[in-house]
């Protein structure tokens, strides 16, 4: 018992003074409580636009030190990524300094965080990355969307100061272009509920899938019938819990339009 104690915690200190990527979050958070919470920093040699200072600090956190979006084998340049809700792009820029090779396409309905992102994204080749601002949805068109500038919006028939309306692009008809795909990112703020359904006939197209999973406050849970189709087409699937849920049996939600948010991974491990 005392050794797994032991070893827990000198996991826990080591991995903060041994482990860079680690370190270097710690010495972030401090220099982001040093700046405003819109404004810019320099990441590992990149200047950063951010417009949420919380946001920009667990995106690294999950980016970078858990390599959310690090992928196990190195895809050539006949593959591309669909970046759904890539947000300001940090995602993107890992994604590209592990692939080089490959196309990375981001959607960001946004218009606030779009302009990050391509401040963010300047840098790479533009042959290797395409900015659409739109978000993926079941459909081309328009739908009413709730803005926040931040890493929140989402599709809503909502009205609110912030609604407004932005360009959506079908998911599925994007899924079907002939070249093959690496990864899908899948970060659409609840939309997801209305989009894993409508794509999962081609979902067999996509070697490795990134779900983060809102569940909807009011609503039934439906992660199991999401995960169906993927475990269908013969993925395995781990799952991560980003948020700390302390005393989970009396747990309250996530906030005020979520129940609880949920990261799964998908592969054929």
């Amino acid at each position: 018992m005392l050794k797994a104690i032991l070893s827990f915690l000198f996991e826990s200190i080591g991995k903060s003074i041994l482990i860079k990527e680690y370190r270097y979050l710690i010495i972030l958070g401090i220099r982001l409580l040093l700046k405003p919470d819109n404004g810019k920093i320099k990441i590992h040699g990149n200047k950063i636009w951010y417009n949420d200072r919380k946001s920009l600090f667990y995106q690294y956190y999950e980016i970078y030190c858990k390599k959310y979006y690090d992928l196990p084998i190195q895809f050539d340049s006949s593959y591309r990524i669909l970046d759904c809700g890539a947000n300001i792009g940090l995602s993107a820029l890992r994604i590209h300094h592990n692939q080089p090779e490959l196309k990375i396409i981001c959607y960001e309905p946004d218009r606030t965080v779009f302009e990050k992102l391509q401040h963010n994204t300047s840098k790479v080749p533009k042959e290797n990355i395409q900015l659409i601002n739109a978000g993926v949805y079941i459909n081309n068109g328009k739908v009413q969307f709730v803005a926040d500038g931040k890493d929140g919006g989402r599709v809503s028939d909502e009205v609110s100061n912030n609604t407004e309306e932005i360009q959506v692009v079908d998911l599925k008809e994007i899924m079907k272009e002939s070249s093959p795909i690496a990864l899908i990112k899948m970060d659409i703020e609840g939309a997801e509920h209305d989009v894993l359904p409508y794509i999962k006939s081609e979902i067999t197209k996509v070697q490795y899938f990134f779900l983060e999973f809102h569940q909807l406050k009011g609503t039934k849970n439906n992660l199991a019938n999401l995960m169906q189709p993927f475990e269908n087409a013969g993925f395995n699937y781990v799952i991560d819990i980003p948020k700390n849920y302390h005393n989970p049996f009396n747990y309250k939600g996530l906030n005020d339009m979520f129940e609880s948010q949920i990261n799964v991974f998908f592969g054929r491990f």
